[in-house]
């Protein structure tokens, strides 16, 4: 579980990840705020390298579909964020140049981890996938000045998974 989550905080890193989405409604549950509709799609953005280099990104909601049992005690949780380490709670990424960023492991570094970990990316307007040296691609969902909402797809046991990492200022 810990290399699934620090992938995805590289872009979560980008890290991005991690996130039973089969009974949701498109309305989503009221009483489970991270529920969303199976069917979420790309949204129709132009891709602006100001955007992803305007600030720091931490990530503020990590969903996976279909849900998953992070700690094995068979229950499935779709909400990746409680099942964090402590130490990774205050990562986040900064897209510093065109082509590089940083991982920042925050105040709280887990052990063994450098403090920063630079990378290299870059961005293919095709597909709308952003790729990351540690050999990552993410869909961007969206990114904005103050938005950024990726997608990973991840396989455990056989099945295959869809993670939606949502970073913010």
């Amino acid at each position: 579980m810990k290399s699934v989550i620090r992938t995805l905080t590289l872009s979560t890193t980008l890290m991005f990840a991690v996130f039973g989405l089969n009974a949701c409604s498109d309305k989503g549950d009221e009483e489970n705020p991270y529920l969303f509709p199976v069917d979420v799609q790309p949204s129709q953005f132009t891709f602006s390298n100001a955007n992803l280099k305007s600030g720091v990104w931490k990530i503020t909601k990590h969903l996976v579909d279909p849900a998953y049992d992070y700690n094995n005690d068979g229950k499935l949780e779709n909400n990746a964020i409680p099942f964090y380490q402590q130490c990774d709670k205050d990562d986040y990424v900064i897209f510093t140049t065109d082509t590089e960023g940083i991982q920042h492991e925050g105040t709280n570094v887990c052990a063994g981890e450098p403090q920063q970990k630079p990378f290299t990316w870059s961005w293919e307007e095709s597909t709308k996938k952003l790729y990351i040296s540690t050999g990552t691609f993410l869909t961007i969902y969206n990114l904005t000045a103050t938005e950024f909402v990726v997608k990973r797809l991840f396989s455990q046991g056989g099945k295959n998974y869809s993670e939606y990492i949502y970073y913010t200022h």
